[in-house]
């Protein structure tokens, strides 16, 4: 009780916080940027393959299952503040590259289907994984941040060490 995985700091003005599905291991805030807009910053982390909070699910059961339920908060979000930035952050335990170092393929697979319907972008994984290009493609990222697709436009720095 009182468990709390996830935190998230701001230097900007935190307006908000936002209820979620999984209120141990994600928190949500809209933040106040310079521009006028909010930022909704969701911080998760997801289940690993041998995860015992879920059973008698494992695996990719039970990472999607947790998937589903903060999907369905990332919907919510997207209709409640449709003109906010939509940001997901934290541990993902899950590789986006072609083959699977950490997580399942179901998890990749549902997790890429997440991240299309709702316009993200994710920032550290698939090609720009900096992880995967420190390593030669021997290790993959699992920590992510994913981004509204409508500001790729935005320089991001990737790095990895």
């Amino acid at each position: 009780p009182g468990e709390q995985w996830t935190m998230i700091w701001s230097r900007l003005p935190v307006v908000g916080t936002q209820p979620t599905a999984d209120p141990i291991r994600t928190v949500c805030v809209r933040v106040a940027m310079p521009s006028g807009r909010c930022l909704i910053v969701y911080g998760t982390v997801l289940p690993w393959r041998t995860d015992p909070r879920w059973l008698p699910l494992r695996g990719g059961a039970a990472f999607v299952h947790a998937l589903q339920a903060q999907q369905e908060d990332w919907r919510q979000l997207r209709r409640q503040y449709p003109k906010d930035i939509l940001c997901l952050a934290g541990d993902f335990n899950q590789d986006l590259g072609p083959k699977v170092y950490a997580g399942t393929a179901k998890g990749r697979d549902e997790l890429r289907n997440a991240m299309n319907e709702l316009s993200l972008t994710c920032l550290t994984g698939e090609d720009a994984d900096p992880v995967a290009a420190v390593t030669g493609g021997v290790r993959r990222n699992i920590d992510h941040i994913c981004l509204d697709s409508a500001c790729q436009r935005t320089i991001v720095r990737r790095g990895a060490w």
